[in-house]
């Protein structure tokens, strides 16, 4: 226990220096460069974005943080051979293992906390001081939205909806179509009307004036007053407002499961997954990076060069995630996580028979 400590108290000191100046160097050149490419604003206006955004960046850093404390940390118990001084005093790498996940949930329970409890707000202002200050338009204006509708009529067809512009401030917006298509993706009519009025508290969106148009005969016709009460539509205006909170994505998951088309649903879960993983690799990197160090524990070269494929490996993860993320289902995007976690086993398994001291 008082090893565990010992061991504890010096990773989490260079985890801490390591994350702490990866946050001010992050935030040092989002400075500069805000400064060279932004002229319509102010240096004060920078400087608040860059407080507003500290919190976050600092919570942001914690996985390529913890990869390289732990790098530091092997690297530091070899060079003063307290490595080899372990196995002397019998203690086994299982035992180390244990220690580094240890050392993960606490990193991962801290990481969850701050992300998920403390920065979502500051983030959420932080993304809307700059969208408000740099790109000068309104954080309540959304612009050129495509949104995917359950059509409660016919199962079987689809609806989308796009609008050019909508104030939800005044709840009015300008330019919207929407698209009916059959199960084959043809369109068989379309609604359209330059302005258009939003009821949040009814769930209901209302249009004064309008054209149909039925897309085989070209027959337009002359709409008033039309309602659509669709609480789905609201449901994703909301995900663009702020970001989400895990909780918010595991609400709507359940609430909108009938009501948001599959489609949005498996996006929201993809969003869902991804913010877990990003937990997740807090806990990982601690693990896989001692683990790929013992893969050849008797090559003085081989083994440092497997300590810096941590990062790679979990790269190419997030790269996999990120180009199916779009054509995939939601849960399919643990598979390259769930491949690491069977590595990590099968070796802990193996961990018993690695008992003599790395040469």
């Amino acid at each position: 226990m008082v090893l565990a400590l010992y061991f504890s108290k010096r990773f989490f000191k260079y985890f801490f220096l390591i994350n702490v100046s990866l946050t001010f160097l992050f935030n040092f050149i989002e400075f500069f460069e805000k400064i060279v490419r932004i002229k319509h604003t102010s240096f004060a206006n920078i400087v608040h974005f860059i407080c507003l955004n500290l919190p976050s960046s600092f919570f942001e850093n914690f996985p390529i943080s913890c990869w390289l404390a732990t790098c530091l940390f092997i690297k530091e118990l070899v060079q003063q051979n307290e490595w080899e001084t372990l196995q002397i005093l019998n203690i086994n790498y299982k035992k180390l293992f244990n220690l580094f996940l240890w050392m993960g949930i606490i990193l991962a329970s801290i990481s969850f906390i701050g992300k998920e409890k403390i920065t979502l707000k500051t983030s959420n202002l932080a993304e809307k001081f700059k969208i408000e200050k740099f790109k000068q338009r309104s954080k309540q204006k959304i612009l050129n939205k495509w949104v995917i509708l359950p059509n409660n009529n016919t199962k079987s067809k689809n609806l989308f909806c796009f609008f050019q512009l909508l104030d939800l401030k005044e709840n009015k917006g300008t330019n919207i179509i929407l698209i009916y298509m059959n199960s084959n993706f043809e369109i068989e009519k379309t609604i359209n009307s330059s302005i258009f009025y939003i009821k949040p508290e009814e769930k209901t969106l209302f249009l004064t004036q309008g054209i149909k148009i039925k897309a085989k005969s070209g027959i337009q016709t002359k709409i008033n007053n039309l309602n659509f009460k669709i609480p789905s539509f609201f449901s994703q205006l909301q995900l663009d407002i702020e970001i989400p909170s895990i909780h918010v994505l595991i609400k709507n998951l359940i609430s909108g499961k009938n009501i948001l088309p599959d489609i949005v649903l498996n996006n929201l879960l993809s969003q869902l997954l991804k913010r877990i993983i990003v937990h997740l690799q807090v806990l990982l990197y601690p693990l896989l990076t001692f683990c790929l160090f013992l893969l050849f524990p008797y090559h003085s070269k081989y083994k440092w060069v497997m300590i810096l494929l941590a990062y790679p490996f979990i790269t190419l993860s997030d790269m996999f995630i990120n180009l199916t993320i779009s054509t995939s289902g939601g849960l399919f995007l643990l598979l390259p996580y769930f491949f690491i976690i069977i590595f990590l086993l099968l070796l802990k398994k193996s961990l018993k028979k690695l008992l003599n001291p790395i040469k």
